[in-house]
């Protein structure tokens, strides 16, 4: 070999020694970090399920405080009519279902006294909740029905306001005219009594005794009845009562059918207040819930 060859080759060998050196620099660097990734992930797969079990126990128990009150705010929106209302209802029952499914396999609150109490309540908070969703169709016809039928009480108190009217004008008997005065509270009474119904008091008896005797009276204007002392009337009187007449069919219609859907109507009304009253219990269980998962682990409550 040369001189000048081997004086070449000394030239290649210091090129490159800085490159193979900071190549195996680069390797061992690398190999070391990929060792302590694989170390983290280790140490990771023992301790992370635990603290998450944790943090999704204690996040399941906060959802639960916030839903049972959301809960019943919709069920009262549903039972006062609002359709969309009972949908998210739906929803929201749904997800307390879900969290209360999870903490019962949990190994943080599945031996607590605090669930214990919790799953209780909301056993009973579910019956009154599905009763309530299961009246749906029956709370929507109520409230239209009796709609219609305090509408049609308030037409009956205008057209018998008239009726009077057209009785003093037509000479009828102080008595007689009385008698008139009293239909327009009757009808006044029997509105106040379908927004008591709706209101959860039941009075389906009441009502149907004040339009039995309404529609006595309206007989005895037209053709006398001496059991209630009403004389017929005649004249423009007599053409007044049509419009009355008119009325009080339409208030008869909607009274009958709010009487079909009211057991069902006043079953749910029953059921919300019970709720109303579970979910303030249920609330305050669910707080003591929440604290006997922090003192379970090592989170703070802060």
């Amino acid at each position: 070999m040369s001189e000048s060859t081997m004086l070449n080759q000394q030239r290649l060998r210091r090129r490159a020694l800085p490159f193979l050196t900071g190549f195996l620099f680069s390797s061992l660097f690398a190999g070391m970090a990929l060792a302590w990734v694989a170390v983290s992930d280790a140490r990771n797969e023992g301790a992370s399920p635990k603290v998450d079990q944790r943090e999704l126990s204690l996040r399941h128990a906060h959802n639960l405080r916030v839903s049972s009150q959301v809960l019943s705010r919709l069920a009262g929106e549903a039972i006062d009519g609002r359709a969309d209302s009972f949908e998210a209802l739906k929803l929201e029952f749904e997800s307390m279902e879900q969290a209360i499914a999870y903490l019962r396999e949990s190994e943080f609150v599945t031996s607590t006294a605090e669930f214990s109490e919790v799953s209780s309540i909301w056993s009973r908070m579910r019956m009154d909740v599905d009763a309530i969703m299961d009246a749906r169709t029956d709370v929507l016809s109520m409230y239209e029905s009796s709609d219609r039928f305090i509408l049609a009480a308030l037409n009956v108190e205008i057209r018998s306001t008239d009726l009077i009217h057209a009785m003093f004008d037509n000479g009828s008997a102080a008595s007689q005219t009385f008698i008139a005065s009293q239909q327009v509270r009757l009808a006044n009474r029997m509105a106040q009594r379908m927004s008591n119904i709706r209101a959860g008091t039941d009075q389906r008896e009441a009502i149907t005794r004040d339009a039995l005797v309404f529609a006595k009276v309206l007989e005895g204007f037209r053709v006398g009845n001496p059991d209630f002392g009403v004389v017929g009337l005649s004249g423009g009187a007599l053409i007044a009562l049509n419009p009355v007449e008119a009325v009080f069919r339409e208030l008869e219609q909607a009274r009958e059918g709010t009487l079909e859907v009211a057991p069902k109507f006043l079953q749910a009304r029953s059921s919300l207040e019970v709720l109303s009253g579970e979910a303030v219990v249920f609330l305050e269980q669910a707080n003591m819930l929440v604290d006997s998962i922090y003192d379970s682990g090592s989170l703070s409550a802060s």
